[in-house]
């Protein structure tokens, strides 16, 4: 394999034995970047700030450059992946109940990936390149990636553990939006009427949720895929639950609405439009509304409805609190729209997925600590200042 830097190497290191899966690779080029990735996880590279001479692993597995100055940097060894390499626009993403893998709908494709492991457990991709995969999602027992695509009319039911297409269900239409929930029932948005309910097992259609005159426009499951707020194409808003009674509803019409997510226990749904954010309780009743500059493209609850995450075609993704609309985090990184947003089940995780061809993973347990406490870490653990470590350039 090989890997662009975009200027000339001009020597390079590896930390551990070449078959050794958590080796580590670095680069040197020639106006004095260094560049390192790791070589099981397959990540895009990223750049520490500054300029350098010399660079050379220690046997401790730290990084050591010199130029004015001889540094010691630490280095993760193995560990969860922060950048997923898709090599597609990022379309849909699904984090597994357990937040160990995360479904990616991307180009003509969809994966299953292992977040500790940062690679693809498996792959699917359509027949005919040219037609986009709109979405995708596991099923809540892990063992089934669901893919919708723009050139088949149905659902393509994959391993999540091989490459294995295990069947295909048909529909009248292709699907834009698919979610999997709890009790064993799965859903899917075509371009007529719906919602088109079926048995995650069976396959077995169930026409008794059908609305017959409705066309819906978007749909969202919770992470604990307990819900699902499932919107029409007039702003009807509907709350679909799983386990052992399932029920759709509909909660509220807002014909501006048109993207929509909901928390784990369905008593919080955020809705947008292409200029506000609002959130409203299990009523319907709104609880709060704010304007927001750019058009959103997508938006997630965490589980327990504290969170609040927003992407936009700008490229941004911001996390709030959803209690009072406190703006607590905006992750930076991302070179094109960010079209997918979903938090991990324990609401520690945000994956941000954009049409730069990257998913990026953002640990979020450290929102509550103290900035200052934060910044000595960051020295401490790179022997760098926090000035220093924001000027890092991720490719």
């Amino acid at each position: 394999d090989a890997a662009p830097l975009g200027e000339r190497c001009d020597g390079a290191s590896i930390r551990g034995d070449i078959d050794r899966p958590d080796h580590a690779v670095a680069a040197l080029a020639e106006r004095g970047s260094v560049w390192l990735w790791q070589v099981n996880q397959d990540t895009s590279l990223f750049r520490l700030p500054g300029s350098h001479t010399r660079i050379a692993f220690a046997d401790n597995g730290d990084f050591i450059t010199t130029n004015d100055k001889i540094r010691r940097w630490r280095l993760p060894v193995g560990g969860a992946a922060w950048l997923l390499p898709i090599n597609a626009g990022v379309t849909g993403m699904q984090f597994s109940t357990d937040g160990t893998m995360l479904a990616v709908a991307a180009g003509s494709g969809a994966s299953v990936w292992s977040l500790a492991e940062g690679r693809a457990l498996s792959r699917w991709r359509a027949p005919d390149e040219s037609m986009t995969t709109k979405d995708a999602t596991m099923t809540p027992d892990g063992r089934q990636l669901l893919a919708s695509n723009m050139g088949i009319n149905g659902v393509v039911r994959v391993g999540t553990g091989d490459d294995a297409v295990l069947s295909s269900l048909e529909t009248t239409s292709p699907l834009r939006r698919i979610g999997s929930l709890k009790g064993g029932l799965s859903w899917g948005l075509s371009w007529g009427f719906g919602p088109i309910v079926w048995d995650s097992i069976t396959g077995e259609m169930l026409n008794q949720y059908l609305q017959p005159d409705k066309r819906f426009l978007e749909g969202e499951t919770d992470p604990t895929a307990s819900f699902s707020v499932l919107i029409s194409t007039v702003g009807d808003v509907y709350r679909f639950r799983g386990g052992d009674e399932p029920a759709l509803g509909l909660i509220l019409r807002d014909p501006a609405a048109h993207v929509g997510t909901i928390s784990g226990d369905g008593q919080r749904i955020a809705l947008a439009s292409n200029s506000q954010i609002w959130l409203v309780n299990g009523e319907g009743e709104e609880l709060w509304r704010m304007d927001y500059s750019w058009p959103v493209t997508d938006m997630a609850l965490s589980a327990d409805g504290t969170l609040l995450a927003v992407g936009d075609l700008m490229g941004g993704a911001r996390v709030w609190a959803a209690e009072d609309q406190t703006l607590i985090a905006v992750l930076r990184g991302h070179s094109e729209r960010v079209s997918s947003v979903t938090f991990s089940p324990d609401g520690q995780t945000l994956a941000s997925g954009s049409w730069d061809d990257t998913v990026r993973l953002w640990g979020l347990d450290s929102l509550d600590e103290d900035p200052k406490a934060l910044a000595r870490k960051v020295e401490s653990s790179w022997g760098i200042t926090l000035d220093e470590a924001l000027s890092v350039e991720v490719w």
